[in-house]
């Protein structure tokens, strides 16, 4: 009887040797340490590799992930099912470090000379039923940090045949990543921004890692997160959404300001590449509108970019006279010519004279001056006084017209009414000293 109880004895102290090996075990460093015949442990990468969860962002402590196991013999799987599985739709939360059971009904271990083949999806979903047909729908209000969080999808496998090692796996984006950089006057802030009319809804096969189809069924304006840059010349705003293609010509983008709202097309054919953050990078844009009051016209308006030069030009009729650029009646340039640099839109006022004015051009060649009293402007009939005046040893000779050889004008100064446009040479001949 006492042998027989020191054999017992013997046999409890292996029992509770091994069952503290199996603790301390679970307890050392999963990336060096084998298990043995324990709970399941997870590392979300490779070693060397990226962690990343939604292209240049981390899982966040308390991120849900949802895990599936498939139980290999010999080699063989089955194959991912959509019930039966040895682990089914199990939920673990991201701790900081590594994956967490959700619960005691969570865990997993691994099953004695048996290996696994694991397949992962974040975000969770507690009712999903086939992992052939994973159904996944982006939020309609990515505004909102955790809904635009939510609205990433990744999957990660790892079928190289685990037996009681630590589990690596690496995610793989299945959702595109829009990010809409938008340069703006810091006076005229952007309140917000959405991508319009997207498709929402994607189903994905957890086994293959493949996207069956994005479904165009359901489609909804999304309002996208501010990512960065407020306060600044370049805001950022950031919308997750499944790979589909943007016609050109449809509306893409729309952004309420302090002023109003702005729509922006598609200019071309646009495909939105899952795992991949697409970049739309805008320049607010504003409208100048031109028109013309009185006897001239103007160069058009148009939209232009923020900041973008615009030079517009004003040209009187013949015989008619430029008086300015006006600004809700208010005088902004007295040049034809006006250069600026667009901030806003703007409606422009290009005024000439209801009075016809003719251009009076007078010039001498060499040998003396010409000019006239009053400029080079005359209205309809006004009187022009026009003066040549002679170098020393030097004799005028007369008015002519341009190229012309009869004189026009005999004398150095006349008046004259103008009724048309008048060009005149004042000519001089050289008189030598001894003469």
């Amino acid at each position: 009887m006492t042998k027989l109880m020191n054999i017992q004895l013997i046999v409890m102290c292996i029992i509770c040797l091994f069952c503290c090996s199996c603790q301390n075990e679970q307890l050392e460093d999963t990336d060096t340490k084998p298990l043995t015949a324990c709970e399941v442990r997870f590392s979300l990468a490779a070693p060397g590799s990226s962690k990343l969860k939604s292209t240049d962002t981390y899982f966040d402590v308390g991120d849900r992930i949802g895990i599936y196991v498939v139980e290999t013999s010999e080699g063989q799987s089955p194959g991912l099912t959509e019930s039966g599985n040895y682990a089914h739709n199990k939920e673990f939360i991201f701790n900081g470090s590594t994956l967490e059971a959700a619960s005691e009904e969570d865990k997993i271990f691994f099953p004695a000379g048996k290996a696994l083949e694991f397949y992962a999806y974040y975000p969770f979903n507690k009712d999903l039923e086939n992992p052939h047909s994973l159904h996944h729908k982006v939020s309609a209000y990515q505004d909102n940090l955790n809904e635009y969080m939510l609205s990433d999808f990744l999957i990660a496998k790892n079928v190289t045949g685990k037996s009681n090692e630590t589990v690596y796996l690496v995610f793989e984006h299945k959702m595109a990543l829009i990010e809409f950089n938008v340069s703006v006057d810091i006076e005229n802030e952007v309140r917000s921004v959405k991508m319009l009319n997207p498709k929402m809804i994607s189903l994905f096969n957890l086994m293959s890692g493949d996207t069956i189809s994005v479904l165009d069924f359901e489609r909804k304006d999304i309002s996208m997160h501010l990512w960065g840059g407020w306060g600044s010349k370049t805001i950022k705003f950031r919308a997750l959404v499944p790979s589909q293609t943007i016609k050109k010509d449809d509306l893409l983008f729309e952004i309420e300001m302090d002023n109003g709202i702005r729509k922006y097309k598609a200019l071309k054919e646009v495909n939105l590449v899952a795992g991949e953050k697409n970049i739309f990078d805008f320049s607010l844009q504003y409208k100048i509108e031109t028109f013309a009051t009185g006897n001239g016209y103007v160069s058009e308006g148009g939209i232009y970019n923020y900041g973008q030069n615009v030079q517009l030009v004003a040209t009187p009729f013949p015989g008619f006279k430029f008086e300015g650029w006006f600004e809700k009646n208010i005088s902004v340039c007295d040049h034809e010519y006006y250069n600026f640099n667009v901030d806003n839109d703007r409606k422009l006022e290009a005024r000439f004279s209801n009075e016809q004015y003719y251009k009076v051009v007078v010039f001498a060649t060499q040998g003396g001056v010409a000019y006239t009293l009053k400029g080079d402007r005359y209205k309809h009939g006004e009187r022009c006084i026009f003066i040549a005046e002679p170098n020393t040893w030097w004799k005028f000779i007369g008015w002519f017209y341009k190229d012309g050889n009869q004189i026009a004008f005999p004398n150095p100064v006349f008046e004259l009414p103008i009724t048309s446009d008048m060009q005149l040479e004042a000519r001089f001949m050289y008189l030598h000293p001894s003469k």
